[in-house]
């Protein structure tokens, strides 16, 4: 996966403020028209090093890293990190960012600002300067907060920054941000909400680190385009034990920015590719900043995917096709994963990926569609309409913007949660938030096109929207009492297609839905298994199972929609009536997902899962046939399935008062369960480590 950034100028950018029409009128300021980042940053660091000699701080400081294009390192300093000791990396231990109106600047630890004395002149004055440029040229009070600062700082951050034109308030709580000016607040701390749009409006933030290893503040300050890093750490003793002079130019600053991390990796590949674990480690590191970066920028996944991707798909190639078969491989495919996963869809439209999977597409009759949706309950809705790769297909809403996410590709399982080596790419479907009436998206695999409502389209149960996409094609779909559904919509030009049936929605190859005989009797036999576990489970269906065959899945069983499960399995499902032990592992696969509410022991849950596929099959075959068919070790299982399998209201019971129990937050609702049956049953089931009432 190579991918280009788009073309755009640093060095003149507009910066755009939105007014609250909320906010209290003290706040709102003229909107800024056009800024130089470089020119800006540059006054920004003069004022508030000019002439400043030395800066107080300690050896414990944490490493920041900044990422918008009015952000800049202010005491950049090479870091130390396992692995990393032979490469030269920097980060910095204060770091500034312009947002909106306001301003931000961090500090690796609180230290710097309790070591500004009033005594030491040269300490107090980089204080004064910072104070001064936190506060910006007009402050509309002369009030600094200590929020939420731990009370062993209050008496030494008042004492070094009273005197210096602004007074010091100390709160837990902050109700009117316009007493504020300045607010200053930890890394530990859970940040206020409002803290965005305070700095927007011309407040400013200063973030400092403290000893305890949590930070919280990342999702609020990555908005305002830094963040510290997470990666354990720490700076070189002979840089950070000394006072620094700021003595560096601008240009001499940049050194500490996530680009240069990515640069980094790259040179690290290139001169030292036997480096495994210095690599692993950089890859990790970059992975993290990026995900982070993303809420603001992409531009720094697309250089990942630029720069990687060719590298990857060199190996893979040479490698049979399996992703991920050295450490290196596996490596750059997590990190393609995290870069590929917040990068806008049209940034796809030139990629076929589709070949090893999910399959080929090669419809040309491609079409502008316009469909009709309502979402009066959670899960997927189905346009009907596939994406084929390569093609850019525009979405666009009639009237409003729906909360919900489009999704491209029906195989949502991430295969990262495998080891290594991978049969496909781990990531094949795509998800993204609807945020405008119009949308651009592709895809390089082909996919089903679908669309999740959020909880506020669930809600309005009467509302429908209209979509429109261009450049789709219909997939094959074959739906329970609609006998000319398949024969209608069938093509072999488009790899995968929909089964539909009264409880569940299979996504499987068109090859191989096109393989079954009988239409009505394979989908209703389908439905006669599922039904009975859902009854006897209590289960409550809000929306149909979705099922889907993939040739990466989970290995164990999961809360999951879609259900997803081995592609070698579809015959035991779709062309077959027979009893075997794959259909009891099938069936299980989707009970399990009728019991997610319950808080039940992983064991007893698994155990569950797997009497209710067990109850099923006695449905359609009898309990002795069954009993000889399968196998099963689950814990707890042989009991359930030997005495409740002939009294299944028992087990209903049993699972009814387990959901009360979560529902009234029981501290153990497996205890709950257990309790039930002995009383009811007689039944003792008993799991690993498991304390029953005896």
């Amino acid at each position: 996966m190579g991918l280009s950034p788009s073309a755009h100028n640093p060095n003149k950018v507009k910066i755009q403020v939105q007014a609250n029409t909320n906010a209290p009128d003290a706040l709102i300021a003229p909107d800024l028209t056009e800024a130089d980042p470089t020119q800006t940053l540059t006054m920004d660091l003069r004022i508030l090093l000019k002439p400043i000699e030395i800066i107080p701080h300690q050896s414990r400081m944490k490493a920041i890293y900044n990422f918008s294009l009015f952000s800049s390192p202010v005491l950049p300093s090479r870091i130390k990190i396992k692995n990393l000791e032979d490469f030269k990396i920097n980060y910095s231990q204060i770091a500034i960012s312009r947002f909106g109106l306001g301003r931000v600047i961090c500090f690796g630890h609180i230290s710097t600002l309790t070591s500004c004395i009033p005594s030491i002149r040269k300490n107090a004055l980089f204080m004064e300067k910072m104070l001064r440029w936190i506060g910006g040229p007009r402050p509309i009070t002369r009030m600094l907060c200590l929020y939420n600062v731990d009370p062993q700082y209050h008496i030494m951050l008042r004492k070094n920054m009273e005197g210096l034109g602004f007074g010091i308030d100390i709160k837990d709580q902050i109700n009117v941000y316009t007493e504020n000016t300045i607010i200053l607040v930890q890394t530990n701390k859970a940040p206020d909400p409002g803290l965005i749009e305070f700095v927007n409006l011309g407040g400013g933030l200063i973030v400092v680190g403290v000893d305890d290893p949590k930070i919280t503040i990342n999702d609020t300050l990555a908005k305002l385009g830094l963040c510290y890093l997470q990666y354990p750490h720490e700076f070189y003793d002979d840089e950070s034990l000394a006072d620094i002079v700021p003595n560096k130019k601008f240009e001499d600053l940049q050194d500490a920015n996530l680009d240069v991390h990515i640069k980094a990796l790259k040179t690290m590949y290139q001169q030292k590719p036997d480096a495994i674990d210095s690599i692993q480690t950089m890859a990790t590191i970059v992975g993290e900043e990026i995900e982070r970066a993303s809420i603001i920028n992409t531009n720094y996944a697309y250089d990942v995917c630029e720069t990687f991707g060719p590298i990857l798909h060199s190996m893979i190639q040479q490698g049979g096709w399996k992703y991920g078969d050295n450490q290196i491989s596996a490596t750059l495919t997590k990190l393609i994963v995290k870069a590929a996963s917040v990068l806008p869809l049209s940034y796809f439209a030139t990629y076929d990926f589709s070949g090893r999977f999910v399959g080929s597409s090669m419809n040309s009759d491609c079409q502008q569609v316009t469909v009709s949706l309502s979402f009066p309950d959670p899960g997927w809705y189905s346009t009907g309409l596939w994406i084929q790769p390569q093609y850019l297909s525009q979405v666009q809403f009639d009237q409003r913007v729906p909360n919900c996410q489009i999704i491209i590709g029906c195989h949502t399982f991430n295969a990262i949660d495998n080891e290594p080596p991978w049969k496909r790419f781990p990531i094949v479907s795509l998800r993204r938030q609807i945020t405008d009436r119009f949308h651009e998206i592709a895809t390089p695999y082909g996919g089903m096109v679908y669309f999740a409502p959020g909880e506020s389209e669930i809600i309005e149960k009467n509302k429908s929207i209209h979509v429109t996409l261009s450049d789709a094609v219909k997939y094959p779909m074959m739906i329970l009492g609609k006998p000319d559904s398949w024969k209608n919509t069938y093509t072999e030009d488009i790899p995968w297609g929909e089964i539909v049936t009264k409880t569940i929605i299979i996504a499987a190859r068109t090859d191989q839905i096109n393989m079954i005989s009988d239409q009505e009797g394979q989908l209703s036999y389908i439905d006669s298994l599922i039904a009975p576990m859902v009854e006897v489970s209590g289960y409550t269906m809000s929306k149909k199972f979705r099922l889907v065959f993939d040739i990466e899945y989970p290995h164990t069983f999961m809360n999951s929609y879609p259900i997803t499960i081995d592609i070698n399995l579809h015959k035991k499902l779709l062309h077959s009536r027979e009893l075997s032990q794959e259909i009891f592992e099938i069936l299980a696969a989707i009970a399990y997902n009728t019991i997610d509410s319950t808080g039940l022991d992983k064991d007893l849950h698994n155990s569950i899962a797997y009497f209710l596929s067990f109850y099923s099959l006695t449905q359609q075959f009898g309990i002795e046939n069954v009993k000889k068919a399968i196998k099963c070790e689950s814990p707890g299982f042989k009991q359930m399935s030997e005495d409740l399998a002939v009294k299944p209201s028992i087990f209903t019971s049993a699972l009814s008062e387990a959901r009360a129990a979560q529902l009234n937050f029981d501290d153990d609702v497996t205890d709950v369960f257990i309790t039930h049956l002995n009383l009811k049953s007689g039944i003792e089931v008993k799991l690993p480590n498991e304390k029953n009432n005896e």
